[in-house]
This record gives C-alpha cells, structure tokens and sequence, in this order.
C-alpha cells in the first residue's frame, strides 16, 4: 500500500473528526430532502458502518492478492500485514501479534521471498499487480451484487459504498505517481519494467527482507544483494532503497566513512526522495557528523531537521540511536539521553536482530564519550 508524506504527519483525531463531518453532512442531506430523521439517521449508520468493515476489507484483500499471485509464480510467504497485525514466522511456528508498521501510512503489506532468477530475470509482474487486480475484482463483484440482487436499501446501500470504496483505493494504487510523496504498485511496476536496474534492486530488496525475518544480520548475508547504484539509477523508491541497504550494510560493518559517503552520495543524487528516505537519511547524517567531523554548525542544522521530521521517524529505533549520541556528545542533556536510548529499547524489542548494528553504534557512542570525559 502506499504512503505520503501528509498521512505521516496528521493525528488520528484529524481523521475521526474528518468523519464524523462527513457523517453529519449525509445525516443532514438526507433529512433536509426527506424530512425523516430515521431514514436519515439509518442511511449515515450504514455508511458509517461501510466505511468501518470496507477500509480494513479493502486492505485484506489487496495484500490477499499479492499473497495469491505471488504463491502462483513461486514466492513463499514471509510475512502479512493488516495494519498493526502482522502474521509471520516465529520459532519456526506462523505467529499472529502486533507490531506497527515502521513506515507510518502503511495499512497492509504482503513480504514474500522471490523465486530463484532465471537468466538474470524474476516473475514480479503479477505478484505486484496482484493486489489491484484481486481488489478491483471484488469490489466491482460488490457493486455488480448491489445493483442488482439486493432489496433491502441497507444492505445495497453497503455493499455499493464498500465496493465504490475498494475501486477507488485499488485504482489510484494502480496508477503510477511521480514518486515524490507517494508510491503505490503502479510507481514500482512501471519503474521495474522501464529498468533492469530497478529490477534487480526489487529482487534483492525481496531476499533482503526475506533473510532479515529469518534473524540473519546484514553483514552476514550475501555480498551480491548490494550495490550503490549510479546517479542516474537513482530514479525510483526501489534502486534508493537498494542504496540504504548498502549504508545498513556498512553500518553493520562499522564502516562508518563508507556508510556516510553513501548517505550523502544518495541525498545528493536521488531524484524524487520520498520524505520518509530523506528523514532516514538526515539522522544518520547526524549520526556520521556527531561521531567522525564534529562541526557544530552541521550538527545543529541536522539536529534541527531531524526532529522537524520525527513524526516520520516515530517507529524508526535506529533515529532514536541518533538522538541518544546527539544528548550524550553534544546538548550534554543526560535526561533527553536516557529518554531516547528508553525509546530505542522499546523499539528494538520488536526487531531485535535488525537492530544489533544500532546497539553496535551505541557501544561506540558510549566509548567515545569516555574517552571524551577522560580527555
């Protein structure tokens, strides 16, 4: 599913205050025309209640689609989401629990591991359209049932909005976006076919996620699913990510110039860069800076902009890695310190093994401000 930079910043209350508005105005609509209040009370309920039961309707079985089409052409499933629900692999036992999306605005997400290549190639154009095309068949098999079986106006009034909600959400996530703010299945499918950089980079993302619910560090995984691809590469969501995890990489390697060579190189080349990549990117710019140059100026304007950007962060453990070496070697606020390493720890519980580069990072925050101290 997709996400933009607007859903990551406003509250929830924005919304449910947004809904009830909308609800008042079909109650008030309806009773205006008709002069009925329980008709007009009735009809707002059963919107009410398909937006409730459609929006988390439609997720399912957008990411059911992806899950369907991709065991057909030979992905084996990593892990599923609905919302804050995740069913995945643990112990060697499939798991339903809770844990929130790191990105904000996701509300479903299908990871499943790649077939092996053939030739240097990969199916990934059904597994990647077949969210849409399951999602758009449902709900205009909805919409088809309404107009035509039901006679209760309720129920053809709910499976109508049910429907008309699905098709909407599935066509705008069919159609290609600049990528700017926001990336949908049909920004990624055009960008796979336009480039077999693109390509490669979605494959090695797939195994990449695949390897990392399975406990195995990135350091130790193979050398080959990384590379930093060239500047005019850098089109796209996918080949950018594909560059930060190279950066993860290094990061787990403690190649620290390395790794800030390649967060610089891609907040310089990377065109469009999602707002969540950019803000990735700055903290562990303020990280590096902290850590390797120590100029105040730079570290002040990085601070500044990461915490304009925390609210994209909130679920990012390794920018509250970056806020702790921010208190303990520059503000030398101990309190705001131990309030961000407490956040890290309650995020990195949720993904322990992906955070062991951070708690690395920690460690030489730390002896550094020894050595600091005692200097």
């Amino acid at each position: 599913m997709k996400q933009s930079k607007k859903a990551a910043t406003r509250s929830p209350a924005f919304y449910i205050l947004y809904f009830i508005f909308l609800m008042l105005l079909i109650f008030l609509t309806i009773y205006f025309q008709n002069q009925d209040i329980t008709e007009a009370l009735l009809t707002a309920v059963t919107v009410a209640a398909a937006f409730f039961v459609g929006i988390p309707f439609t997720v399912l079985i957008h990411e059911a689609g992806h899950l369907l089409f991709g065991l057909f052409t030979g992905y084996r499933l990593v892990s599923f989401r609905l919302f804050s629900l995740i069913l995945k692999k643990k112990d060697g036992r499939w798991r339903i629990g809770r844990e929130p999306a790191m990105m904000a605005g996701i509300a479903g997400q299908c990871l499943m591991t790649p077939p092996r290549k053939k030739n240097g190639d990969f199916p990934y154009r059904l597994y990647n359209a077949g969210g849409v095309i399951l999602g758009l068949a449902v709900s205009a098999a909805l919409i088809v049932v309404s107009l035509l079986f039901c006679r209760s106006f309720q129920l053809y009034l709910f499976l109508l909005v049910t429907g008309a909600y699905g098709l909407i959400v599935n066509l705008f996530n069919a159609i290609p976006t600049s990528g700017k703010h926001v990336v949908n299945d049909g920004t990624n499918a055009r960008a796979a076919k336009r480039s077999p950089v693109t390509r490669e980079a979605l494959w090695n993302q797939l195994e990449y996620a695949a390897l990392q619910a399975e406990g195995v560090r990135t350091r130790e995984m193979p050398e080959d699913l990384f590379f930093l691809p060239e500047a005019w590469a850098l089109s796209n969501a996918l080949t950018v990510t594909e560059g930060m995890m190279l950066l993860d990489r290094y990061e787990d390697t403690s190649a620290y110039e390395d790794a800030r060579g390649t967060a610089a190189y891609l907040l310089e080349n990377a065109r469009p860069l999602l707002p969540i990549h950019r803000a990735s990117l700055t903290a562990e710019m303020l990280f590096f800076e902290l850590i390797l140059r120590g100029d105040p100026h730079e570290i002040a304007r990085l601070y500044s902009e990461t915490e304009k950007n925390l609210p994209l962060l909130k679920n990012h453990a390794s920018a509250y890695r970056t806020l702790y070496a921010y208190h303990l070697l520059s503000s030398g606020d101990a309190s705001a310190a131990a309030d961000a390493l407490a956040r890290f720890e309650s995020l990195a519980a949720r993904n322990p093994v992906g955070t062991l580069p951070d708690r690395d990072m920690i460690a030489y925050t730390q002896m550094l401000y020894q050595n600091k101290k005692e200097g």
